[in-house]
């Protein structure tokens, strides 16, 4: 009797077991599908006006909340929107299925994409996660937060931007845009990065092309320091300004140029004389690459080493200390031979 007993004790305690253990799964997914029915999906219909804020423009027929995400669709006529929302909004994602969608006004916060078709934004974006990214757009805003963001086909226009995260990038413009606390590489998402036009990042590493124009136009791209472990530096020299007639890229730091390439630094000028125009790529601190050690910075020059209209690597002269003794002027000399007097 006594294990009877026992044996019904021990099956109620193992039943009440696995009752809870059911209520407690069912108590989770009645959380998470109450999350998910939480986080909208609005299609932008722009029936009624260029407003966010309006209902009518959207199906369903309600305003976007935090956490929704929000896709605008093709054969839409009215592309041109203003997000009138309260300023700081989160959204998930920003999907555009077409071409010439602008939106201009209020802050936003994006937590995880925007995939884009040439679409402009002109206005504040913060990247809020880990795992942001941004592809085929244009932010005439500025950029904040500090969370990783893989960029592919963006431009970056004018502004100083307080962002301070990691960009990994695909492709990546600047029209005069400066973001100096950020950093670049090509991350754990493209096989290389493409950094390209006119303006400041931080550091740059990894596998990255660093081309600073735009079409034909010369650019200056300035940042942090330089520790390429592939791709190319690309420069052209056509005159004695940077920006305007050559392309430049300057480093606030060292520079390691990318030290498998026989020759890091692909040159397409054509019949010019290095000496007479300024540094195509500038460092603050002593540079090393594996042709030779150079401080403060390698411009393009003739090089013996190489084949004829192949330009290599060369440094300035080094400056002569403040404090450096200098010989003493030798006294003017008169016909006879006598000093004359100064």
């Amino acid at each position: 009797m006594a294990r009877s007993h026992s044996g019904r004790v021990g099956s109620r305690i193992v039943s009440s077991g696995v009752v809870t253990l059911r209520r407690c799964l069912l108590a989770a997914l009645l959380v998470v599908a109450s999350l998910a029915s939480s986080a909208a999906t609005h299609t932008w219909t722009g029936a009624a006006s260029a407003n966010w804020s309006d209902a009518g423009n959207w199906n369903p027929a309600n305003v976007p909340q935090s956490g929704d995400s929000l896709l605008f669709p093709v054969n839409i006529e009215r592309r041109v929107m203003v997000n009138d929302l309260p300023a700081g909004r989160s959204f998930t994602d920003l999907l555009f299925d077409d071409t010439e969608y602008s939106v201009s006004g209020n802050a936003l916060i994006l937590t995880h994409s925007i995939v884009g078709r040439a679409t402009e934004f002109d206005l504040p974006i913060q990247a809020s996660g880990s795992d942001v990214s941004m592809t085929y757009v244009t932010l005439r805003g500025i950029l904040s937060g500090s969370g990783r963001v893989a960029s592919n086909g963006v431009t970056i226009v004018g502004g100083s931007h307080p962002y301070s995260g990691a960009i990994s990038i695909g492709d990546l413009a600047l029209v005069g845009a400066a973001l100096p606390f950020a950093s670049v590489d090509n991350g754990p998402v493209f096989n290389n990065g493409f950094l390209s036009g006119d303006g400041e990042v931080g550091p740059v590493a990894g596998n990255v092309s660093l081309l600073p124009y735009l079409g034909a136009t010369h650019g200056v791209l300035k940042t942090a320091g330089i520790d390429m472990a592939a791709g190319l530096v690309s420069v052209r020299v056509a005159g004695p300004t940077p920006g305007i007639d050559f392309r430049q890229v300057v480093s606030q730091g060292g520079v390691q140029l990318n030290p498998s390439a026989a020759d890091p630094v692909r040159r397409i000028a054509r019949g010019f004389v290095a000496a007479t125009y300024a540094a195509a790529i500038c460092s603050d601190r002593p540079t090393r690459n594996r042709l030779r050690s150079v401080t403060p910075c390698l411009r393009p020059a003739r090089s013996s080493n190489r084949a004829p209209g192949n330009p290599g690597l060369s440094c300035p002269p080094t400056p002569r200390p403040a404090h450096a003794k200098t010989a003493p002027a030798r006294p003017r000399q008169s016909r006879r031979g006598s000093s004359r007097a100064s």
